[in-house]
């Protein structure tokens, strides 16, 4: 098995999530390549759609995407890592999603089919389709509830529901915290622990991927550091 971690991460290495989806891809037990987007001038996607018509299957623009996509179609399991700071992607992973385009079909313009289907069709379908897309967010939020239904929209819209693994997480500021080493290995190891059991069965189970949404800290004393840290600049007294 071969893992591709791409992050996502406008902080590059900085990246608190990143920590998060390592240690969930060393459980993996397996080859992990990574790929870090930030800073390495990948361009927007212009909606040209040649990658659907003249140069089928092949972005116009030069700038090693195609690289980037060659190491996708050779995985056996893709983690993309990002942090959620304003309910949504960030830029950078946006940008690498919208450039995975070439990898699809054209749309025919066939309504969607029921069941939350992709309406989409992969290029090199059965191949593709056997890969596993696992998508690893954290953000500074108590909660993931509400925070992440546009991020898990678009991706029900693009692999369909049940068609990629999402873990989100809570609390991910507290990484960056002084003092709380032993709280953040805990919770590292809860992710180690999560890569294997998805090596080993192809997915998560219920229990596992509610635990990896659980808070590190009560939601009191997360609101205490939050309001040590933002109080006066956000007028809380």
């Amino acid at each position: 098995m071969k893992a591709l971690l791409v992050n996502g991460s406008p902080r590059g290495e900085a990246s608190n999530t990143l920590r998060i989806s390592r240690a969930f891809a060393g459980g993996l037990g397996c080859e992990v390549r990574e790929v870090t987007l930030a800073g390495a001038g990948y361009e927007p996607c212009r909606g040209c759609f040649s990658c659907w018509g003249e140069t089928a299957g092949t972005c116009v623009l030069r700038d090693g995407m195609d690289e980037v996509l060659d190491l996708v179609r050779g995985a056996d399991v893709l983690i993309q890592s990002f942090p959620l700071y304003f309910c949504g992607l960030p830029a950078v992973m946006k940008t690498f999603v919208d450039r995975m385009l070439p990898l699809t079909l054209p749309y025919l313009g066939r309504p969607m089919p029921g069941g939350g289907q992709s309406f989409l069709r992969l290029r090199d379908d059965a191949a593709m389709r056997r890969k596993k897309l696992v998508l690893i967010a954290a953000c500074g939020w108590g909660e993931t509830e509400g925070m992440f239904a546009g991020v898990r929209a678009q991706y029900d819209a693009i692999c369909g529901r049940g068609g990629w693994t999402p873990v989100f997480v809570p609390q991910g500021e507290l990484y960056g915290i002084a003092g709380l080493e032993p709280q953040i290995r805990r919770h590292l190891e809860r992710f180690r622990a999560a890569g294997a059991e998805f090596a080993a069965a192809g997915a998560l189970s219920p229990e596992t991927a509610a635990a990896l949404s659980e808070t590190m800290l009560p939601a009191r004393a997360y609101e205490k550091i939050s309001l040590a840290r933002w109080g006066d600049t956000a007028g809380e007294r």
